[in-house]
């Protein structure tokens, strides 16, 4: 959680340098390189060809697309509301499971959605009053359908894939999707201030290549609600590695909002942990 809250301070830190597109293909490119020893130490099988398109889902969505989002959205408000309004991802994850599951939408998970869309709304307003707020806080909150996708999927293919190979593959078809952005990030690498692109250097170790192998390591042994939970700890760290490092803090009016897309997750989750509790007791 620490290495996700400092790269969304990273990310907003090096985004004069570096555009969103190219900070993906940095991060996840250099991530699946640094990977390569370990993949080739366990020799994982290869997947079955439903397995490779759950990969190539995860690697499109979460490390492609959400990454995407929040790198553009950085550009536009600050680490710390970018990272709260992130965090609402539990929320469209409970949405989904109990779509899957084909079970109703229960109230405390309406309610809580209804409270972090509406404390999203009051980030954007806030951070509307910079140029182009709006429009990054909306990049940010959206972000997290991606994500959604990403992670129901992850779930139950780590049954069948190890945590390692599927967060390598997963990277390797992010980084073939954004090699577009290649030229450009040559480019940015020979013009940008050496401590930017060492930030950027470090962002694909910890922020990328530990943290999401470690992510899917923990996701195998234990329950994605109780992993959900362990996010609420990245908007702090986030808000506070901010204001140390770049003397940024959001607004009180964002925080307010923050607080809110929190407390929507907090009460989606606990109906969803209530509704489970209801359902092995039977």
């Amino acid at each position: 959680m620490l290495m996700w809250a400092a790269g969304f301070v990273i990310v907003r830190y090096i985004r004069p340098y570096y555009g969103a597109g190219e900070v993906v293909l940095a991060r996840f490119g250099g991530a699946a390189l640094l990977l390569v020893p370990l993949m080739a130490r366990q020799r994982p099988a290869l997947p079955s060809r439903r397995d490779g398109a759950a990969i190539v889902v995860v690697g499109l969505t979460w490390f492609g697309l959400n990454n995407f989002m929040l790198n553009a959205g950085e550009k536009l408000i600050d680490a710390g509301t970018a990272a709260m309004l992130a965090n609402v991802a539990p929320v469209f994850v409970a949405i989904v499971a109990a779509i899957a599951l084909r079970e109703k939408l229960g109230r405390a998970l309406i309610t809580g959605l209804i409270v972090a869309f509406a404390g999203a709304i009051v980030i954007g307003w806030s951070s509307g009053h910079h140029s182009g707020g709006l429009g990054g806080a909306a990049l940010c909150f959206f972000a997290a359908v991606p994500y959604t996708i990403a992670v129901v999927v992850q779930k139950p293919l780590l049954k069948r894939v190890s945590a390692l190979a599927l967060t390598w593959g997963g990277f390797v078809v992010c980084t073939l999707v954004f090699a577009p952005f290649a030229p450009d990030l040559v480019h940015e690498l020979g013009h940008a201030p050496a401590k930017y692109t060492l930030l950027l250097v470090f962002a694909a170790i910890g922020p990328t290549a530990v943290a999401f192998t470690c992510w899917a390591f923990a996701l195998t042994y234990s329950s994605l609600a109780a992993q959900a939970v362990s996010t609420y700890l990245i908007p702090v760290l986030a808000v506070l590695i901010a204001w140390i490092a770049l003397a940024e803090v959001p607004t009180s009016l964002a925080l307010v909002g923050g607080v809110a897309c929190l407390a929507g997750v907090a009460i989606a989750q606990r109906g969803q942990g209530a509704v489970s509790g209801d359902r092995s007791a039977r």
